[in-house]
């Protein structure tokens, strides 16, 4: 297990976070109508960002454990999907049942009104994919407690997928190979685009959601492992800022969605440079700041839907500022993200970080001791 942490792309971890944040406040304000085109272009692909961390969690899964993986067997494999549940379970179960109570004030005591459709969403049936960590993988209505959370089960199937395909990566040393086979898998998702989506979009529709996880997960794989098998690889500021520049460029734009897998390419060549990058733009996603939204991100993402609703809400029934103005927007993406942002901290400091913290000395180390004693004793 590798312990360096590549800073800069911990800072587009929350760059990323706050892209979709950006995109879903944008569900509930006239951006389209009170912003120039090109800015709600760019917000409107906030959606994206969900893609980048597949990429990005990819890459970063495989830095730290790929190396674990040189042979398989139980232990090894229960070891490290104890150590990603620790990661991502707590924030995830306490994201989805801080959700109750807003329902039940809905509901029961019709604090506020949520529409049929909303009301559909928050059913029983949906809570237990939720909590099962299934209502990302294409099952039909399963989706619907913390929608966003949909990303986190899909995140989970990828971690089931990852230690075979580690081992067998393992015993790959051809960067050639990677490369090809990235090439292989962006010609498949396209082709597929052309075949079941008539080239109208480029994801793949969401009863093939793992389809889009896992291509995307295997590519930040194989990126890591060019990035360990050719060192002398060219990472320049030149080249961040140019891919960055094209990737806003593309986005502004406003191509139709087929063109959304040009922008995971892009997504791919970014994390590859900042890799190994030392110049100014690694330096700023490095600092401080772009460091803790990096390390908070994930809680960010968990909580930032439920403060949507429950501040537009509040917004709503102040109602002192005409909903239809520049004000409006100004005040409620300032309110919003501002809350997101310190709702995440919270969420981190008080639940992911202590609970993946006790989870990994009372339950995951203490099973790896006895599995090594029993192990001894056998021998």
């Amino acid at each position: 297990m590798c312990s360096k942490q590549i800073n800069a792309l911990t800072g587009v971890r929350g760059i990323a976070a706050l892209w979709v944040v950006v995109l879903h406040g944008a569900n509930y304000t006239n951006v389209s109508t009170l912003l120039p085109e090109w800015t709600s272009n760019l917000i409107n692909k906030g959606w994206l960002g969900v893609d980048l961390f597949f990429i990005l969690s990819g890459f970063v899964i495989a830095y730290v454990h790929q190396k674990d993986f040189y042979r398989l067997n139980y232990s090894l494999i229960t070891k490290f999907l104890k150590l990603r549940l620790a990661r991502i379970y707590p924030a995830h179960l306490a994201a989805t049942l801080i959700l109750l109570p807003i329902v039940v004030g809905a509901s029961v005591f019709s604090i506020y009104s949520l529409s049929q459709g909303t009301y559909a969403s928050y059913d029983l049936k949906r809570l237990l994919f939720s909590i099962t960590l299934t209502n990302g993988w294409g099952i039909p209505d399963s989706n619907g407690w913390n929608f966003p959370s949909w990303s986190v089960a899909s995140e989970w199937f990828a971690y089931l997928m990852f230690p075979p395909i580690a081992w067998a990566f393992n015993k790959i040393k051809s960067a050639k190979f990677f490369i090809t086979l990235i090439v292989l898998i962006f010609f498949i998702m396209h082709l597929a685009a052309i075949t079941m989506n008539d080239a109208s979009q480029y994801m793949p529709q969401a009863q093939w959601i793992l389809l889009r996880v896992a291509s995307e997960f295997i590519i930040g794989c194989c990126l890591f492992n060019i990035f360990t098998q050719v060192p002398q690889i060219l990472c320049t500021d030149t080249a961040a800022v140019s891919i960055i520049g094209i990737i806003i460029f593309v986005c502004i734009i406003g191509l139709p969605a087929f063109f959304d897998g040009l922008i995971i390419i892009l997504f791919s060549l970014l994390i590859l440079n900042l890799s190994r990058a030392n110049g100014f733009v690694a330096r700023v996603l490095s600092g401080n700041i772009m460091i803790y939204l990096g390390r908070i991100s994930y809680s960010i993402y968990l909580t930032h839907f439920t403060v949507l609703i429950v501040f537009n809400q509040v917004l709503k029934r102040t109602n002192f500022i005409e909903q239809s103005s520049i004000e409006y927007l100004l005040l409620f993406y300032t309110g919003y993200i501002t809350i997101s942002i310190l709702s995440g901290n919270v969420l981190f400091s008080l639940i992911e970080n202590p609970c993946r913290r006790l989870l990994r000395t009372n339950w995951i180390e203490k099973s790896s001791k006895a599995v090594y004693n029993k192990t001894e004793n056998t021998i």
